[in-house]
């Protein structure tokens, strides 16, 4: 067990009860995001931050519903001899105003706000429907979080989507994303 705490001051951060409160839950929260079991003093800068999160998932909520979501493909060769035997189905999101997102701005944002379980099926479903399709059966590896691992639907998830795409078994990796 472990303890987080965050820290406004009267007046410096604020002279307002409900702004004050609000400030030391950012600085909580920021403790808590770097690992718990610390303390942090509130910042303006932390503000920002927390503004500009919570405009992202807003965004993050609308995206899928304006089709701003898309695959892409990266080819998996082997080392010796570059044949091609699969791809990895990476999921990218562009803006209409903001432009290309990398998927290590939006992806932790969508998992803490519970909006990734249907990014992710979306995505896997769409990835197995287009490899149903290939002439050459290729090997797909589509990327799960850590978070809907552990989920107690991700198994199901997975045969839905492969029973709805009439799809082979799919290769499945848990790792951090980096922009690619």
């Amino acid at each position: 067990m472990s303890t987080s705490i965050g820290i406004a001051i009267f007046p410096n951060d604020s002279t307002e009860q409900e702004s004050l409160l609000s400030h030391a839950d950012t600085a909580l929260y920021r403790a808590k995001s770097q690992g718990g079991g610390a303390y942090r003093f509130f910042e303006a800068a932390m503000g920002a931050e927390v503004r500009r999160r919570r405009q992202i998932e807003h965004e993050l909520r609308h995206a899928i519903s304006r089709d701003e979501f898309k695959l892409v493909y990266q080819p998996l060769a082997q080392i010796s001899s570059g044949e091609i035997f699969g791809f990895e189905a990476l999921l990218r999101w562009t803006h209409p105003v903001r432009g290309a997102i990398a998927p290590d701005v939006f992806i932790p944002i969508a998992e803490e706000a519970g909006v990734h379980h249907s990014n992710r099926r979306m995505g896997s479903g769409t990835a197995c429907r287009e490899a149903a399709r290939w002439v050459r059966p290729l090997t797909l590896a589509v990327n799960v979080s850590a978070v809907q691992l552990h989920s107690a639907r991700f198994a199901s998830l997975v045969h839905e989507v492969l029973f709805e795409t009439a799809s082979p078994p799919i290769v499945l990796s848990s790792r951090s994303l980096k922009p690619r």
